[in-house]
């Protein structure tokens, strides 16, 4: 099933291959949730989408379902066979399959179609290198993309293997190379870790002063592309990239933002997740999925108009499960509900707000709802203070949310929700 598409002409040309394993082989949500499977035709989208973030012009694509998974290459040799052809037919030059392949599975692959193999966990590597921008996004990209490549050293050196001719103990040029590159590997990665360390150490000291201060931080979690950038930016307005690209945000971006009733809180853009993200991203990222995990609530964002938001958002719970942060307060936010069409209804679960982060609709619905879920434990205490007593007031307005207040004669009576830390505190002072 071919999938042209318009690029400039120097970009290079590239295949796409998604691949449907064997019932079992799949990945465990969808697995266990087969309604939420999805279809050839989806994952074929996806797969292309990601190829086409790295400026490539993908001028062929197919779809594979196994039967069995051929150790050497993952694919059947018919498969194969088929896929050398169309690199020689279409003048591939990048050749991408959606699935995790072993090094010498990308190996033999390279050799059968001669051109360029990059398997799902390599895409998504380079999208991430090409998308970072800070020092910090660039040190967990450079970590991912090292531990990535270890496994695969050996088959850069291969060209070496017949001039292997060491006596003894003594290995080839090709092992010896081999060996220096391992040693340098480990020493960066080392060192990246280290400086990723210190970057965790910076953030961990922001999050203390958030909690010292009892700013509570709302993070915004979701598969990529489903507008999490786009509400941020209307929520907060910080001018933030807005751009329908896969991991157009891969820093997190932190403002404030003050509610209604005067609330200050703490609201954080995030790297998107996506399906099967790769076990190297989970882990170099660390430092920037912290900001999840202590998260005080979740807005987790779905792209309405997207047929297959549903097995996204199952995806995105796979993430938060690996990251640990499954079991935090979550709001649902359905986005770009302008883009559905008039005749179709949005039914919504609990503790869900259709909105749209372009117009705006929807929007002050969330904003009340994330109010009330990060005061439902506060306590509503009924107070009394004198109107001459000017601390005590502001102290009130500036830890509480004043929901009624009545001046009779020279004394207000108020009603006031307070943290039950700040009820306490409350009891001191009077």
């Amino acid at each position: 099933m071919p999938h042209s598409v318009a690029r400039v002409a120097s970009a290079p040309k590239g295949g796409v291959v998604a691949v449907t394993l064997p019932r079992g082989m799949e990945p465990d949500q969808l697995s266990l949730m087969p309604t939420l499977r999805r279809t050839e035709a989806q994952k074929l989208a996806e797969a292309v989408n990601l190829l086409e973030a790295l400026d490539v012009a993908v001028v062929y694509s197919d779809a594979v379902t196994l039967s069995r998974v051929v150790p050497g290459t993952l694919l059947g040799g018919g498969v194969v066979q088929r896929l050398a052809e169309a690199v020689q037919e279409h003048g591939l030059e990048v050749l991408m399959v959606d699935a995790i392949l072993s090094p010498r599975q990308q190996r033999e692959l390279e050799l059968a179609c001669l051109c360029k193999v990059l398997d799902r966990t390599g895409v998504i590597l380079e999208i991430f290198a090409a998308r970072a921008r800070t020092a910090a996004g660039k040190l967990q990209v450079e970590l991912a993309q090292l531990s990535y490549q270890q496994s695969r050293l050996v088959k850069l050196w291969s060209h070496l293997e017949r001039q292997r001719g060491g006596m003894g103990k003594t290995g080839g040029p090709g092992e010896r190379q081999l060996e220096i590159d391992k040693r340098l590997i480990k020493a960066r990665l080392a060192k990246l870790r280290g400086e990723l360390r210190e970057v965790q150490q910076t953030r961990g000291l922001q999050r203390m002063a958030r909690v010292r201060a009892q700013t509570p931080t709302v993070a915004l979690v979701g598969y990529t592309n489903a507008g999490k950038s786009t509400l941020f930016n209307t929520l907060v307005g910080a001018g933030t990239l807005m751009a329908d690209a896969l991991f157009a945000t891969l820093d997190p971006l932190m403002r404030k933002l003050k509610l209604s009733s005067g609330l200050d809180i703490v609201l954080v853009d995030t790297v998107g997740f996506i399906a099967d993200l790769p076990h190297e991203l989970v882990e170099a990222f660390k430092a920037t999925l912290e900001e999840v995990t202590t998260a005080d609530v979740l807005l987790h964002i779905h792209d309405a108009s997207n047929p297959e938001h549903e097995a996204q958002a199952a995806d995105v719970r796979t993430v938060l499960a690996q990251i640990g942060g499954a079991d935090k307060k979550t709001l649902h936010v359905f986005n770009k509900i302008d883009r559905l069409p008039p005749d179709e209804a949005l039914v919504l679960p609990p503790h869900a707000y259709g909105v749209s982060a372009v117009s705006g609709a929807g929007v002050a619905q969330l904003l009340q709802g994330l109010e009330d879920l990060l005061q439902e434990d506060w306590q509503l205490v009924s107070v009394k203070v004198s109107a001459a007593d000017g601390r005590r007031l502001a102290w009130l307005h500036a830890h509480g949310d004043v929901v009624e207040q009545t001046l009779t004669d020279d004394e207000w009576q108020l009603k006031v929700k307070l943290r039950a830390s700040d009820a306490t505190a409350w009891e001191t002072l009077s």
